[in-house]
């Protein structure tokens, strides 16, 4: 499989995290769920998330080693911003349960460092 495929399979995923459910909320038997497009009083955090993700798509693709740097940084930014939401939702109390959607981003963003780090390695020495 070509190092890129790698990288860039992660980046889709993360976008794909971005629609799926990032918190449930279970109470007196009723559910709700909610991605990053509900917008509210934080805006609508999705939106990053997808730009995220297609930046690292665009910068892996490049394949150039200050690319895969910013592809790495992108990647790390997203699973650290992953962490910070899987904190808040904690903070909110056993009623509030994380969604598929943040553990998508969460390993799609460390797929996508990987997937930098790889596209910088050169290949394998010819014998």
């Amino acid at each position: 499989m070509n190092k890129k495929m790698i990288g860039l399979a992660f980046a889709v995923l993360m976008i794909v995290g971005a629609f799926l459910p990032w918190v449930k909320v279970e109470f007196m038997g009723m559910s709700e769920s909610a991605n990053g497009f509900m917008g509210g009083t934080k805006g609508n955090p999705g939106a990053l998330i997808v730009i995220l993700g297609v930046l690292s798509a665009v910068f892996i693709f490049l394949g150039k080693k200050w690319s895969n740097i910013v592809a790495i940084l992108l990647g790390l930014l997203s699973t650290l911003w992953a962490f910070k939401q899987m904190n808040d939702a904690k903070e909110l109390g056993d009623m509030v349960k994380i969604g598929i959607g943040i553990y998508l981003i969460l390993i799609s963003g460390i797929g996508v460092a990987i997937g930098g780090v790889l596209g910088m390695r050169g290949g394998a020495p010819k014998a």
